[in-house]
This record gives C-alpha cells, sequence and structure tokens, in this order.
C-alpha cells in the first residue's frame, strides 16, 4: 500500500513538473529563493505538491525523526532531478534553489502529518486551538490581500498590449476611459491627473471595441500600468469579458483575482461593443452592452472567501463557478477546525466545539466590507460538518481498538 501510494505521488508530481511550459527562451538556474512577480505562490504551491509524496513515505507508522528525514531526502533528491530535467530536457520551465527547498520542505510536513492517529487528545486540543487561530488569520489576511493597491504613481496606457502567456486581441479598440479620463494610447498620466475616487478604490474602467474573431486563450484589449506592473486591465477569454485589479497581495508575491462576464462577445464580431469593469469596494460590476440596447452584467463580491484566487499558479478568469470555488474555500478551513476539534474531546459526542467556529465565523464576519454570497456560507457550514463528523468517527474508531 505504502509503495503504490509514493508511485502515485510520484506520478502525479512527474505530470504537473515535467510538462513544457509555454515559453521557448532557454532558462538558466535560478538560485534566488521566492523571487519573481509570484514566488510566494510558487513557494506554497510546491510545498504542496510534496506533502502527499512525504506522507505516503511515512504513512502507517509511528511518528519518528528518521521517517521525516527519509522524507525530506527522498524529496530533494525527487526535486533535484526534476529541476536538472526543466534545466536541459523540458522547454519552457522555471528550475530554481527555492522549488528544490519548497519541495523538501512539503515531504517533510508530509511526513509529519501522516501519523496523527497517535496523538493525544491534550494534544488534539492544542491541535484544535492552533487550526482555530490559524484559519482566522487566514481569513485576515485574505480580507485585507484581496483589496486593490492603487498607489498615487505615474500611470502608463496601453492599447492592445502583447505580453507573454497571452494572445493576441483579433478585433479593434475605438477608445477606452477611465471615469470621465480618456486614455488614448501611449498616454503617461500623473497621478493629479486622476481622480481621487480612483485611489480609493472606485472606478469604472469602459473601452468601445470591434471584437473580432474568438481568440483561444486571454487576450489583452486595453491596461493601466506602472512602469513594471499592471494595475487594472480589461480583456477577453473565449466568448468572455474579463476584468482584473492590482490587488495588495501582489505586492507579496501573490497573483492578482481576475473577473469573467461569460458570452459578453457572443454573436458581436462584427458590431462595437461597449465594455465596462466597474470596481467598488466590495464588488466588482462587469457589463457589456451594443448599439442596439442589448446589455449582459453581472457583479462579483470581494470578501475574504475569494482569496484562494491569489493562489493560483496561472492566469485563471473567474465566472460564476467563482462561487463555487468560495465555498470550498471556506469548507477546507473550516473542515479542519472541525476535525481538530472533534478529535480534542475525551467523549465524542459530549461538546460541540463552538469555541473554535465561533472564532472563524466572528473574523469572518466583521472584516467583510460585503457579506460573500450564500454559497461561501453553505461551504463553511458543510465543510464544518463534515470536519466534525469524521473526526467523531475517527475517535471512535481508535477508542473500540484500543
Amino acid at each position: 500500500m505504502r509503495s503504490a501510494a509514493c508511485l502515485a505521488a510520484l506520478t502525479a508530481i512527474a505530470l504537473l513538473t515535467l510538462w513544457p511550459g509555454r515559453s521557448e527562451t532557454a532558462r538558466g538556474f535560478s538560485w534566488c529563493i521566492a523571487c519573481g512577480e509570484f514566488g510566494t505562490v510558487d513557494v506554497f504551491l510546491n510545498v504542496a505538491l510534496f506533502v502527499p509524496f512525504g506522507a505516503a513515505i511515512a504513512w502507517g507508522r509511528a511518528f519518528s525523526i528518521h521517517d521525516a528525514t527519509k522524507a525530506l531526502v527522498a524529496s530533494l533528491i525527487v526535486s533535484a532531478i526534476i529541476e536538472l530535467l526543466q534545466l536541459g530536457v523540458i522547454k519552457g520551465r522555471d528550475p530554481s534553489l527555492s522549488d528544490i527547498a519548497a519541495n523538501a520542505l512539503g515531504g517533510f510536513l508530509g511526513a509529519s502529518v501522516a501519523h496523527e492517529g497517535v496523538w493525544s487528545v491534550g494534544t488534539w486540543r492544542r491541535v484544535s486551538w492552533t487550526s482555530g487561530l490559524a484559519a482566522s488569520s487566514v481569513l485576515m489576511f485574505g480580507q485585507w490581500a484581496i483589496q486593490p493597491w492603487l498607489p498615487h504613481e505615474t500611470y502608463y496606457v496601453q492599447w492592445l498590449p502583447q505580453r507573454p502567456a497571452y494572445v493576441q486581441f483579433n478585433g479593434t479598440l475605438q477608445a477606452f476611459a477611465l471615469d470621465s479620463v480618456r486614455l488614448p494610447p501611449g498616454a503617461v498620466l500623473e497621478a493629479r491627473a486622476l481622480p481621487d475616487e480612483f485611489f480609493e478604490g472606485r472606478m469604472d474602467l469602459r473601452a468601445r471595441v470591434t471584437p473580432g474573431s474568438t481568440p483561444h486563450g486571454i487576450a489583452l484589449i486595453a491596461r493601466l500600468s506602472l512602469r513594471s506592473s499592471e494595475i487594472v486591465m480589461l480583456g477577453r477569454a473565449e466568448d468572455a469579458l474579463v476584468f482584473r485589479y492590482r490587488a495588495k497581495a501582489n505586492r507579496a508575491g501573490f497573483r492578482n483575482p481576475m473577473f469573467a462576464l461569460p458570452h459578453a462577445f457572443a454573436t458581436h464580431a462584427d458590431s462595437a461593443l461597449q465594455l465596462e469593469g466597474a470596481l467598488r469596494p466590495g464588488i466588482a460590476t462587469l457589463s457589456a452592452s451594443d448599439d442596439h440596447g442589448l446589455r449582459v452584467a453581472r457583479s462579483f463580491t470581494i470578501t475574504t472567501a475569494r482569496a484562494w484566487a491569489l493562489l493560483l499558479p496561472w492566469n485563471f478568469a473567474v465566472g460564476g463557478s467563482g462561487l463555487l470555488f468560495d465555498g470550498a474555500w471556506l469548507a477546507l478551513l473550516f473542515g479542519g477546525v472541525a476535525y481538530a476539534a472533534a478529535r480534542s474531546r475525551f467523549r465524542p459526542y459530549a461538546a460541540w466545539p463552538l469555541e473554535l467556529l465561533a472564532l472563524v465565523f466572528v473574523c469572518l464576519t466583521s472584516i467583510a466590507p460585503a457579506a460573500p454570497e450564500w454559497t461561501a456560507w453553505v461551504g463553511a457550514i458543510a465543510g464544518a460538518a463534515l470536519g466534525f463528523w469524521l473526526g467523531v468517527r475517527r475517535s471512535v474508531a481508535l477508542s473500540d481498538t484500543s
């Protein structure tokens, strides 16, 4: 069983790391730790990638430093081989010391948590409080991190920009504006030329376009940028309008959230469309309309429930499916807290761990400027109930065998 689990984990790792990237440019080995625009995201994902491998190595055994060290060394070896292949054989990948260190840490953590069956009730009580505080910290960080970051600096206007990992927009851009400020191509704007509301996170970004043929990927229509980073953007992903703003978390190496309005470009290849991406505290609204009065629009809440989007490893425009991800994200956080709380009881059904779940609920509701969608609440409640049920079953099973 352990060998099969190790093989399955290695197969998944190989499929995710030995696939050629889009870039054809040869890249050398990077000795930097957590570098690049999305360096923090890369570290988190590389740690998570090797957790199952480390857990498979130590699964079913009592905890020992020997097993954890063995998982650490095995992860180092596997990761080094992958980075060497990416350096000399696999095109378009970014081999780095940061990947090796994060992979080794993931293997070590996986081996360390694979022995939960031998923990005492007292240990689980400490884990339950730690997990509750950690979940609350994640929610508070997410609420801060998802908010827009709009500095008072010089801004640059870009029409139909060509960037790596994007495809060309096949239509034409006729006009581009921010609120009442026109944004001609190549314009350079000082902060004083933009309205004060813009720096408070209130804006209406508008573009008039002729869509053209459907792109296979994300095409940039227009954006407002600093010298080295994007601030806001309108684009197209197949028939959807996409809108992105720079979040505060981007300064810490996380990805910016990107929202999608499906069917915005449907059957409008040759007619002009008015596109709009509006931002208000806690709300992003996308709309598209033509000269005949046809209009599609959708609003998205920007709360801590949407913080999962900051950890995406690739460009991903979130449409209606984002609500499901909101629920899944909160279910994961609440489920872990409830599982640990259930395991911390001498008698599994003696008490419901309200003190821990209430802590997370208070953090979720007190810091959000807009209430999360109902799917987020359903996910949180379902995750907590499932986690508690699994924890109770596990405690009962262990008490029956002891």
